[in-house]
């Protein structure tokens, strides 16, 4: 008996021997495959695990604590485990960002008082369509053949589709979910509606606009339609060569596939060797000429209705740069990988409410992700609109970063590993990815980033995607995309960005030109400051303009730039409050200033801005110049207009900060307003 009990525990010892070098071999096998750790931490990791090894075979096999030995076994075969689960789990994620296929989104719309319930009620009857120019839709209507026989009609606008709708043309209309979106947001005026103008200047999100179109219809049928995509990546070295990333936000919940407008627009310049990084923001209103489409502009945003090159292409042709690859994400996305970090602390510039019920504070705020979500698309509560909610999803890009790249993600790894899955889309290769990855494993760098963003006057339109009536639309300002692309290709070319950049590209800021000049300047910056101290910091307050003449045509609309004001040094442009006064008329709105120059006949006129903060109060002059052109004649559109105006502006005043912006987009909705 004594023998057989003392066999039984060599067995066993063996088997832990055994599996422990199993383990060990799958481990390693994990982080070759991986491939993401240079070559030297690998073979650091190798020699120091088969050490160890060796050393627990060697306890439990040939030495008196065989117990000890078999328990460090055990544990050190869990952890390397462990951690190769989580190893072969983030390759695969890696191996799966690479999407070759688009999804298009197709609904069947009738009227919802009809009598149609299901598809097949619709046999024999008209059928309308908006015919867009991709093969999705002769996809969509054999697709459609196959469920139901119909009398088809194709539409090349979809106001025009959803209007015979309306006037009862059409049984039903065909349409790609991403235009119903449109539609819902700026309304469909149909002689049997009691009220002509269904499509108000009230918000996009309002209910007013809603019922004008999805409270009167119902989808009787849906399905989806798969196409598939080509490599549009401009692939380098991302470790030796700087590049571009273009980061698409669609509008939409669900499957990252689907096809729909972008509304975040980002370009993420990297410098490897710099290790410089910037954020460059583009409003989704911005009215660009679409790619290809001679003649044509659109609102950015819209160009993601024709997938995600587009956008690119277009991007592209505007700012006269290179985009190399592209992530794409939605609404869903930011929600998982916020909750799955644990939330994170994003800064806000104001105290406000957003339009999803949801508060923040100024200053630093603690958010899970529907909070998050809510805070990056926030724009009503702000005097610069859509300007603000730029600088917002930047920073909650920051907070994302920072969350990302701090030590406690390590407990919630496995919970971010579930949410990435599915949440986005890139077309770098996997290769790359996994390069970058050695190079900061490596190297550990610190890198700096910088934002900016693109600004524009706030106008109406006409838009490719939107024929029948103009909608809002952003103009964009020449200066601002010039600026961009100078910063753009300063960090491309390995320039530092001036330590004193803030990120608004409607100021004016210096990029460094070269170490040089910085070291040459800096010993007489230094024995100057000390004896300019005492005099800058009890200055009072300095105010400035960046153009003292503005030159427009009858009926378009005053670009209003942000001015720049200083108390005792320190910069207070955001804590100051501005009035305008032109031929006698006080205006404390932004968007009164724009209204009434709007209807001002040729000539030249004196623009007062009157700047105040801490008792003090600087007046600044500025010419402008209107000159004689096509001014609006039609005096129902003109009344309709000035309606809106008063309608909008009951409430408004500029009672704090310096926003520039030459409406207030409190009161314009993202594509709607009345031509």
């Amino acid at each position: 008996m004594s023998r057989k009990v003392k066999k039984k525990p060599k067995k066993i010892y063996k088997i832990l021997s055994f599996m422990l070098i199993l383990i060990s071999i799958i481990f390693v096998a994990s982080l070759i495959y991986f491939n993401s750790l240079p070559i030297l931490y690998l073979g650091i990791i190798i020699a120091i695990i088969g050490i160890i090894d060796l050393f627990l075979v060697m306890l439990m096999l040939h030495s008196r604590k065989k117990k000890t030995g078999a328990l460090f076994s055990v544990v050190f075969s869990i952890i390397m485990a462990i951690i190769s689960f989580f190893v072969f789990k983030t390759a695969g994620l890696l191996g799966n960002l690479n999407l070759n296929y688009k999804t298009y989104n197709y609904s069947v719309v009738v009227l919802k008082d009809s009598k149609y319930k299901k598809i097949n009620d619709i046999k024999g009857k008209n059928l309308g369509f908006y015919e867009t120019e991709g093969k999705e839709c002769d996809k969509s209507i054999s697709r459609l053949a196959k469920k139901v026989d119909t009398d088809n009609s194709d539409y090349d606008d979809v106001s025009t589709l959803a209007q015979d709708l309306f006037d009862k043309k059409m049984d039903a209309i065909l349409v790609e979910d991403t235009y119903l979106d449109i539609l819902n947001e700026n309304g469909v005026t149909t002689s049997n509606d009691s009220s002509s103008d269904t499509h108000s200047s009230s918000s996009s999100d309002s209910s007013t606009d809603t019922k004008s179109f999805s409270d009167k219809t119902k989808v009787i049928y849906k399905f989806s339609i798969v196409v598939k995509t080509s490599d549009i990546s401009k692939d380098l070295d991302v470790t030796k060569k700087p590049f571009n990333i273009y980061i698409s936000g669609i509008d939409t919940y669900g499957s990252i596939s689907s096809v729909s407008r972008s509304d975040v627009n980002m370009v993420v310049t990297v410098n490897p060797k710099t290790k410089q990084i910037l954020l460059t923001s583009i409003p989704r209103d911005y009215y660009v000429p679409l790619h290809g489409k001679s003649g044509y502009n659109d609102k950015l945003t819209h160009a993601g209705l024709y997938g995600v090159d587009m956008s690119i292409k277009t991007i592209e042709d505007l700012m006269d740069i290179e985009i190399n690859y592209y992530v794409k994400v939605n609404f869903t996305s930011v929600i998982n990988i916020v909750d799955a970090i644990g939330g994170v602390d994003v800064y806000s510039d104001y105290d406000f409410t957003s339009l999803d019920g949801y508060k923040y504070s100024k200053g630093y705020n603690s958010v899970d992700g529907k909070e998050a979500l809510s805070f990056a698309r926030e724009r009503k509560s702000f005097q610069a609109g859509d300007r603000q909610r730029v600088k917002d999803q930047q920073a909650l890009l920051e907070a994302m970063f920072r969350k990302c790249t701090s030590t406690s993600i390590i407990t919630k790894y496995n919970s971010l590993l579930d949410s990435v899955s599915g949440s986005f889309v890139t077309n770098m290769p996997t290769d790359r990815l996994k390069a970058l990855i050695r190079m900061q494993v490596a190297k550990k760098y610190k890198w700096t980033i910088t934002a900016n963003s693109l600004d524009g006057a706030n106008s109406s339109n006409y838009t490719y995607s939107y024929s029948s009536q103009k909608l809002y639309v952003m103009e964009p300002i020449e200066d601002s995309v010039n600026y961009a692309h100078k910063l753009i290709k300063s960090v491309e070319e390995g320039e530092k960005l001036d330590p004193t950049f803030d990120g608004n590209a409607s100021d004016v800021h210096k990029v460094a030109q070269s170490s040089a000049a910085k070291s040459s300047s800096s010993s007489s910056s230094s024995t100057s400051s000390s004896s300019n101290y005492s005099e800058k910091n009890n200055e009072g307050l300095k105010v400035s303009i960046p153009r003292t003449t503005e030159t427009i045509t009858e009926g378009e609309s005053y670009v209003y730039y942000p001015y720049t004001a200083t108390y005792n040094g320190k910069d207070v442009s955001d804590s100051s409050s501005i009035s305008f006064t032109v031929n006698g008329k006080v205006f404390t709105s932004y968007y009164n200033l724009i209204s009434y120059i709007r209807d001002l006949s040729a000539g030249e006129y004196n623009i007062v801005h009157k700047v105040s903060y801490g008792g003090e109060t600087k007046s600044l002059n500025q010419t402008l110049i209107v000159k004689a052109g096509a001014k609006k004649n039609n005096s129902s559109t003109n009344n309709s207009e000035q309606a809106n105006d008063n309608q909008n502006t009951t409430s408004t005043t500029t009672s704090g900060g310096n926003n520039g912006d030459s409406v207030d987009e409190n009161d314009i909705d993202d594509d709607a307003l009345t031509p």
